[in-house]
């Protein structure tokens, strides 16, 4: 995560003052009864099967800009801060014991900043640091089911990728993708983003992005002393895209099919270990995602999902002796699973099964299996409780979790489905 100090901080958030609001649900008029089902996340994002729930957000005209004039006290962003806080008790991979951690601080803010676009920040504070994980703008001029992104923000990758941790309906995501898109996959660049009705019953969207820098971390390179760097100047070939296909449709009375495809292209990156390093690097990585969701208002709801993933490339670094950086083009490959059983509107309980593998010499297979309840005592605070059991290399770690996330003011983010 980029590092900033204080005068570098405050120079950023004072002109990056935003507020988000509730985007036009154009899906309502075009493509019934599927729109009732793929609504817009505020502000602005589709909410499908598996995405985690958020609090509402104020609406706001479309014609306000929220901009003023040097003596107008009318401008009002929408801040939120929320704070995410871990204990975790772990039994058998080395670092035994109970651990109680801030795991992070965030702080955010969005406006419009004219009738046809609106931006936001997103600053978080941890162990590292302060850095800036979002800064962006949304312009949404090419009409109302396009979108163009441009700043700093998290990739369109999966269902999970766009998401904070803290978002997550568990602590951590799935085991293939920290191994092969690091826990935050966040990018500075553009992004179109489109969707269209499929017939009566469903929506197309899809999205191409194009990143100078890419901004993710592998714990399993960096226990080893490995860093990737996926920045700094690039010929226009070497720019790392992006690329997602999904659709959405009714496949009952109460129920919601998605299915989708997502690519990651990374042309040229170098990677550095101790004091070597290597160039000229290049990665590709595939997913393919099912979610499955039933369940009416009032009703108990339930969520099916999976996500297959395959990286390519230059994938396995491993520091071979003082001198020299090994690198294999060995295709990996790794999936979770999981289901999700929400009994009330404000508690749920859920299981996922995860393999894959790992990028580091020998490529050798981990697992994972979650199981856990949450419990949201209102739209401002959450309580979870997970057990976990992760297997490496025929070494088995068992965990308990507990993690305890608290939300003021108006959070959320924009996320598509």
């Amino acid at each position: 995560m980029n590092q900033l100090n204080v005068r570098g901080l405050a120079a950023v958030l004072v002109p990056a003052i935003f507020v988000p609001a509730t985007l036009a649900s154009a899906l309502h008029a075009q493509a019934a009864p599927a729109a009732a089902q793929v609504k817009q996340a505020p502000p602005g994002g589709f909410t499908t099967p598996g995405m985690p729930a958020r609090s509402a957000m104020p609406q706001q005209a479309s014609d306000a800009s929220g901009q003023t004039s040097g003596f107008s006290s009318v401008f009002n962003p929408a801040f939120a801060f929320v704070v995410d806080t871990l204990a975790d008790y772990s039994d058998g991979d080395g670092e035994d014991g109970l651990e109680l951690s801030l795991r992070s601080a965030e702080l955010s803010a969005k406006s419009w900043i004219d009738p046809d676009a609106w931006a936001y920040f997103v600053a978080v504070a941890e162990e590292e640091g302060i850095g800036m994980e979002e800064a962006a703008i949304h312009y949404k001029g090419l009409g109302d089911t396009h979108t163009l992104r441009v700043g700093r923000f998290f990739l369109d990758f999966g269902k999970q990728m766009q998401a904070h941790v803290h978002d997550l309906r568990t602590v951590e995501r799935p085991l293939p993708l920290r191994a092969y898109l690091g826990a935050e996959l966040g990018g500075d660049g553009v992004q179109w983003d489109a969707w269209t009705p499929g017939g009566e019953t469903g929506a197309l969207r899809w999205s191409l992005g194009v990143f100078g820098a890419i901004n993710t971390e592998s714990e399993d390179l960096e226990d080893l002393g490995i860093e990737r760097d996926l920045g700094g100047r690039k010929d226009l070939g070497d720019l790392a895209m992006t690329a997602r296909l999904t659709s959405f449709m009714d496949v009952g009375e109460h129920s919601t099919l998605q299915l989708g495809a997502s690519w990651l292209g990374i042309p040229s990156f170098e990677a550095e270990g101790g004091a070597v390093a290597a160039e000229e690097l290049s990665q590709n990585v595939v997913g393919f995602d099912a979610t499955f969701g039933m369940g009416a208002d009032g009703e108990d709801k339930w969520t099916f999902g999976t996500e297959f993933l395959f990286a390519s490339g230059d994938t396995t670094l491993a520091l071979d002796g003082a001198d020299n950086l090994a690198v294999d083009d060995k295709g990996l490959t790794g999936f979770y699973i999981f289901g999700d059983w929400a009994f009330e509107p404000n508690q749920s309980v859920g299981l996922q099964l995860a393999n894959a593998e790992l990028p580091t010499a020998g490529t050798p297979d981990a697992s994972e299996i979650d199981i856990y309840y949450t419990r949201y005592f209102s739209e401002y605070h959450r309580l979870r409780f997970a057990v976990r059991q992760a297997s490496f290399d025929e070494e088995d770690t068992f965990a308990l979790l507990v993690q305890y996330t608290g939300f003021v003011g108006a959070h959320a983010h924009g996320v598509n489905g």
